[in-house]
C-alpha cells in the first residue's frame, strides 16, 4: 500500500500492479474538476456563441464583453488545472512529464480511478473531452472571422484615406492636415495612422 499526499486531499491509496490507483477523496476531487471544468467549458462555448454574434453585429462592446469574459474563463480554467496537477503529483507523474509527448491527461487520471467508479468518472471525462474539442474548432472559426473582420476593416479604412488624402484632407499615412484656418487646434491634433 502507497501513500499518496496532495493539497485538499486525504492521505493514503493502494497500487494495482505497478499504478498507483486514486483513493475515495481523490476521486471526489477529479469528480469535481471534471464538473467544474465542464461548467468552464459550456460557459465559453456559451461566450464564444455571444463573441461570434457581437462580431457579426461589429457591436463593439459586446466584443469586449465577450473578450474580458473570455480572459475570466481562460483564468478559471489554470486554476482548474492546478487542482488536476495536484491529483498527477498524488499519483507520482512529474510535472514536467505533463507535455508533450507520452504527456499525462484526464485519460491518465481516469485509468488510475477504481474500477466500481470508473464508469461514471469517465462519462464526465468523455463529456469535457467532446465539449472542448468543439470548443477548439468554435475558438479557431471565431479566430478566423476577426481575422477577415479586421483586414475588412483595414481596407475599408485604407480605401477612406486615400479618398481622403486626394482631397488634402490627410496625407498618405493618414494624419490630419492642420491648414490654417481649417481645424481647430484640438481636431488638428488628432493622428488617425491606419496600418495598410
Amino acid at each position: 500500500m502507497s501513500t499518496f499526499t496532495s493539497p485538499n486531499v486525504a492521505q493514503g491509496g493502494t497500487t494495482i500492479g505497478s499504478a498507483p490507483m486514486l483513493i475515495g477523496a481523490q476521486v471526489a476531487e477529479f469528480e469535481r474538476f471534471l464538473i467544474a471544468a465542464l461548467k468552464n467549458q459550456q460557459l465559453a462555448r456559451a461566450v464564444s456563441t455571444a463573441h461570434r454574434a457581437a462580431l457579426s453585429k461589429a457591436d463593439l462592446p459586446g466584443i469586449s464583453r465577450a473578450v474580458a469574459q473570455q480572459e475570466q474563463l481562460a483564468r478559471e480554467m489554470l486554476g482548474l488545472e492546478q487542482l488536476r496537477d495536484r491529483l498527477l503529483i498524488a499519483l507520482g507523474v512529474p510535472l514536467r512529464q505533463q507535455s508533450g509527448p507520452g504527456r499525462a491527461t484526464l485519460r491518465t487520471l481516469l485509468a488510475r480511478v477504481p474500477e466500481g467508479r470508473r464508469a461514471g468518472v469517465a462519462r464526465l471525462v468523455d463529456e469535457l473531452a467532446a465539449l472542448a474539442r468543439g470548443n477548439q474548432l468554435a475558438a479557431r472559426a471565431l479566430s478566423h472571422s476577426s481575422r477577415s473582420l479586421l483586414q475588412h476593416m483595414q481596407s475599408l479604412m485604407a480605401q477612406v484615406r486615400r479618398g481622403l488624402h486626394a482631397t488634402g484632407t490627410y496625407t498618405a499615412r493618414g494624419h490630419a492636415e492642420a491648414a490654417e484656418g481649417a481645424f481647430t487646434p484640438a481636431i488638428a491634433a488628432v493622428t488617425m495612422d491606419f496600418a495598410v
